[in-house]
């Protein structure tokens, strides 16, 4: 639910908070 959002994309909203730390 979170690792797979990371390397999903960056536009997920299960993680949408995660991945934007990732790509900040």
């Amino acid at each position: 639910m979170s690792r797979q959002g990371l390397c999903l994309s960056p536009n997920e909203d299960d993680t949408g908070h995660f991945v934007q730390i990732f790509y900040i």
